[in-house]
């Protein structure tokens, strides 16, 4: 079983060396990161120009493969547009960011939300490498309730990968970090959104409280969620979903197995590109 398991991940990563080779301009920095092959950090460049500055051996290469090359979050029907406005809860380092500030242009909006200090400030990084004016980023964690929340950070992450931040664990040498936290209630009104065209999510387990605080005339406002949604003790993806439901989201559930897309009942059409 285990050959197996070895066998997979190989096929897997040779997978992902022919995308970087068929669709970016970097595919020896990737390739050989994504071997565990290099050993300093690099800017890996898509096929589109967009800049990333990868830390290796950190998974990066990776989240710039899921962002920059596969697309995973403009997939089954969603659909983005130039001047569209994007809100990105849990933006990591910015490759999302980064990717649908090229797709929106510079009558678009990107608002990006990251809580980990170091994590966001390679955001900023990243943003600036492209030049994206349009990328407002933010030092903040979306939740049910505002205030300070406190993350926990696992000790094998510097903090660079979203998916290694868990509000538990059981890391004894897992480091906590507080940062201010708001409702997603509260970014409508700070930031004065008309209509959220597209709102990203990837923020460990947070989705359930972002959803269950919403409130519904302001749901009605979003037009398509690209979520990951997390198993949560305490938490039910079933009600995640009826939620959802409630608020007036069609859901659909993506190929990705941890990846849920949603679309507003209304019908209110956002661009015409499909990831």
């Amino acid at each position: 079983m285990k050959c197996v398991h070895i066998y997979q991940k190989f096929v897997y990563k040779c997978r992902q060396v022919a995308s970087f080779c068929r669709h970016t301009r970097t595919p020896l920095a990737l390739s050989l990161d994504t071997l565990y092959l290099k050993r300093g950090p690099f800017v890996a460049v898509s096929g589109d120009g967009l800049r990333l500055r990868i830390k290796p051996r950190s998974g990066e290469s990776f989240t710039f493969y899921e962002n920059m090359v596969r697309h995973d979050y403009l997939i089954d029907g969603i659909t983005l547009r130039p001047g569209a406005t994007v809100v990105d809860i849990g933006a990591n380092i910015g490759a999302f960011a980064v990717m649908a500030a090229s797709i929106v242009g510079p009558r678009g909006r990107v608002i990006a939300f990251e809580p980990i200090p170091e994590t966001f400030e390679r955001l900023r990084e990243n943003v600036a490498l492209n030049g994206l004016g349009q990328v407002e980023c933010r030092r903040a964690a979306i939740d049910a309730e505002e205030g300070e929340i406190a993350l926990r950070v696992a000790a094998k992450s510097s903090g660079a990968t979203a998916h290694r931040i868990t509000r538990l664990g059981d890391d004894q040498h897992a480091r906590v970090e507080t940062a201010p936290c708001l409702t997603l209630n509260r970014v409508f009104e700070e930031y004065q959104i008309d209509r959220i065209n597209l709102l990203k999510v990837d923020c460990e387990g947070s989705e359930y409280g972002i959803f269950d605080s919403l409130d519904p005339g302001l749901a009605a406002r979003i037009d398509q969620v690209a979520m990951e949604v997390h198993a949560v003790e305490g938490k039910s993806t079933e009600r995640l979903g009826e939620r959802l439901r409630t608020l007036g989201f069609d859901l659909r559930r993506s190929y990705l197995w941890y990846l849920w897309v949603a679309f507003n009942a209304a019908g209110h059409p956002a661009g015409d590109r499909v990831g």
